[in-house]
């Protein structure tokens, strides 16, 4: 189940990446019917940001010793900052002397 969701997390960030981009379309083959509708319910932008939350309390849920889920939260915290960063890289335009330099 958390593989799937990990799965679920890059698909679903390259969706909010991307401008054409089905996030059911793109989950389906990974989650359940159920599992979809509820990511889809969020949208787009706030599917990645959900599926971290999902992960965290499948973390949770894991019986694992207390170093690895220390570990397993490190890396959705890492995630995490991978989505902000994504987010202010799509807030922020290009500047237009970049955009000109790389045309010619």
């Amino acid at each position: 189940m958390l593989v799937r969701w990990c799965e679920a997390f890059s698909r679903a960030l390259l969706v909010h990446c991307r401008v054409d981009g089905s996030l059911e379309h793109e989950l389906e083959d990974v989650l359940l019917p159920h599992e979809v509708a509820a990511v889809a319910a969020v949208g787009p932008s706030g599917a990645p940001s959900f599926i971290l939350q999902v992960l965290a309390e499948l973390i949770e849920q894991c019986i694992v010793t207390e170093t690895k889920e220390d570990t397993m939260f490190s890396t959705v915290r890492s995630l995490s900052d991978a989505v902000a960063v994504c987010n202010k890289l799509l807030r922020y335009p290009l500047p237009l002397a970049y955009t000109r330099h790389t045309s010619r």
